[in-house]
């Protein structure tokens, strides 16, 4: 059996085992042009082309060895060139070998810049939430997640919580308690979540005697659920109350950090 390259009209001789492996997509040894053998598959040594160069009709004069078939790593890279010929009409028989041959390459070239703008739209799809985080970045994020659908946490600086009022004394009607009351004050330019908040209590000599780590839901004083889901205006307070057990060993210190 006999296929015929449609770019240089190289003729070669195939059997149906090497079609089989290959797929029956196999790869000119002459120009390098990846076509589908069995499309144009025949019985007998086809006629030179009439449209083909003198030295393509030499070429083309008898078979030569068998082409070179496409490894499997390849086909995913060809399926994105045959689509930006279709797209863009590059797919036509018409012309010379050498306009085909330019029309090929443009194909390629296209089709790793479409390629590489589908990784990097899929990296930032699946990282959108660590990358929205970097100023300088979280508008393009916020951009492409308006289109592609992806979460854009929302911006977070809990270093721009201040405490504006704090106390902490005994509780006055739970025996062996302390009562925390504090005012945070979100001094951001712009909204973000209430933080948790570490609570840290420690002795005269600066031993630690307490700590821990307490969520919106579990601080936020009466009547301020809403601040828990929508977080905090820029310049808005929030009241932050805890009752904890009095751990004792002399604790006289206290400190509150954000995270």
């Amino acid at each position: 059996m006999y296929t015929q390259c449609p770019s240089c009209a190289t003729v070669f001789a195939v059997t149906p085992e090497q079609l089989q492996m290959a797929e029956g997509e196999v790869r000119c040894g002459l120009c390098n042009e990846v076509f589908m053998a069995v499309d144009v598959l025949v019985d007998r040594l086809p006629e030179p082309r009439s449209d083909a160069a003198p030295s393509e009709v030499k070429a083309g004069a008898k078979p030569a060895a068998a082409p070179r078939t496409v490894p499997l790593r390849e086909r995913p890279a060809r399926a994105a060139v045959d689509w930006v010929e279709r797209v863009l009409g590059l797919e036509t028989d018409g012309g010379t070998a050498t306009a085909r041959s330019s029309r090929r390459q443009l194909g390629y070239t296209l089709a790793a810049l479409v390629l590489l703008l589908g990784l990097v739209v899929q990296y930032g799809y699946f990282n959108s939430v660590s990358l929205a985080h970097d100023p300088q970045l979280r508008p393009y994020v916020a951009r492409l997640c308006a289109v592609a659908g992806c979460p854009v946490p929302p911006r977070r600086a809990p270093d721009r919580i201040a405490i504006v009022d704090r106390t902490v004394r005994s509780h006055p009607a739970i025996s062996g308690a302390l009562l925390v009351e504090a005012t945070l004050r979100n001094e951001a330019p712009f909204r973000q979540p209430l933080p948790q908040v570490q609570l840290t209590l420690r002795a005269m000599n600066g031993r630690v005697t307490g700590q821990r780590w307490f969520t919106p839901e579990e601080y936020l004083a009466p009547g301020q659920d809403s601040l828990a889901t929508g977080g905090l205006a820029p310049g808005q307070d929030a009241s932050l109350r805890l009752e904890v057990v009095d751990p004792g060993g002399g604790t006289q210190n206290f400190e509150f950090d954000f995270r």
